[in-house]
């Protein structure tokens, strides 16, 4: 599993037992107060992670178009060859 992934993951399980978590207090009202710190800290973690993602993110989008732009390259070089070899045929005849 790519290091991506993992950390995608690990972001998701956090919001889902956040969430669960949130629910519990809300349904047994409980006093909020004392939960503050974990959740801010909770929180605070979660934006970091997600920072990290989306600079994963970011370097993979900038891997993905340098690709896009070097096959943009052998198609084009590729093309040129054909329409000269072309060219060559038409001209010998």
């Amino acid at each position: 599993m790519s290091d991506g992934t993992k950390l995608l993951l690990t972001f998701l399980g956090g919001a889902i037992a956040g969430a669960a978590g949130l629910a519990a207090l809300n349904r047994n009202k409980l006093d909020f107060s004392h939960m503050k710190p974990l959740m801010t800290g909770l929180m605070s973690k979660s934006m970091v992670m997600k920072d990290a993602v989306m600079s994963r993110m970011e370097t993979m989008k900038e891997d993905l178009e340098d690709m896009a732009a070097e096959a943009r390259e052998q198609v084009d070089e590729a093309r040129m060859q054909e329409n000269l070899a072309r060219a060559e045929a038409d001209s010998g005849k």
